[in-house]
């Protein structure tokens, strides 16, 4: 950006770039391909051992999976609040938790693992509410951007067009390239990435797939909403002598 911008007050960072001029608008939020790992761990077992038995790669058992789902993982939706201190983006809340809501015994573990996956995405959807532009196109790297699948459907679900970069360490890269505009390499950022950024994946997302990511983020944020109070309470019974 090219000048700070703090609306909503307490949501987000805003941050002075190296160069006069630029500013920079992040929404951090605590955990997001840790939920996977975490759920994993708990229900993934017998991926593992399909995959030893078919000679698959571990995750791409899961998602042969789970890709058989609709988004909206059969009715199964997750927050991905997984970290003990709350949330901090899209909303400051140290009590917040994450949660199933809607699990019948009709589910297994490849709706619980669907939800995680989508869950994730939703949080990236609820954090682009408080991006002040357009938001056109995404780019993500490490992380979940191994994952094909993760990839398109993290497209499917914000609508959005989504790159992945080729390289890897592109907090160094960065930092590089800052160097390398101060030391006159480079005329600006602009040039810089036009001159080092090359793609090595895009996925463009499915209309109606879209359409209905966006029925379910309805449900994702008026859940959470509903039990805010809730997650107070909840820190303040844990907190109590009985």
């Amino acid at each position: 950006m090219d000048g700070p911008y703090i609306e909503p007050m307490n949501v987000g960072f805003t941050m002075c770039h190296g160069f006069s001029g630029l500013w920079v608008r992040a929404m951090g939020v605590m955990m997001g391909t840790p939920n996977l790992d975490w759920i994993l761990a708990q229900v993934g077992r017998p991926y593992e051992e399909e995959a030893a038995e078919r000679g698959m790669s571990f995750y791409d058992v899961i998602e042969e999976h789970v890709k058989k789902l609709e988004i909206g993982a059969g009715g199964v939706v997750y927050h991905p609040y997984l970290s003990a201190s709350g949330e901090r983006a899209p909303f400051v809340k140290p009590t917040a938790r994450a949660q199933f809501f809607g699990i019948t015994a009709t589910h297994n573990r490849d709706n619980l693992v669907r939800a995680v996956y989508e869950g994730v995405g939703f949080s990236m959807m609820d954090c682009y509410q408080y991006i002040p532009m357009k938001v056109n196109r995404v780019r993500i790297s490490w992380g979940g951007a191994q994952s094909a699948f993760w990839c398109q459907l993290l497209s499917d679900m914000t609508g959005l067009p989504l790159e992945v970069p080729k390289g890897s360490e592109f907090g160094a890269k960065g930092t590089a390239l800052v160097a390398g505009i101060a030391v006159g390499l480079y005329k600006d950022i602009e040039d810089a990435v036009n001159r080092t950024v090359q793609l090595e994946r895009q996925y463009q997302p499915d209309v109606e797939k879209t359409k209905r990511a966006r029925a379910f983020y309805t449900l994702y944020r008026r859940l959470y909403e509903h039990v805010w109070d809730d997650w107070d309470l909840l820190q303040d019974i844990l907190t109590q002598r009985f």
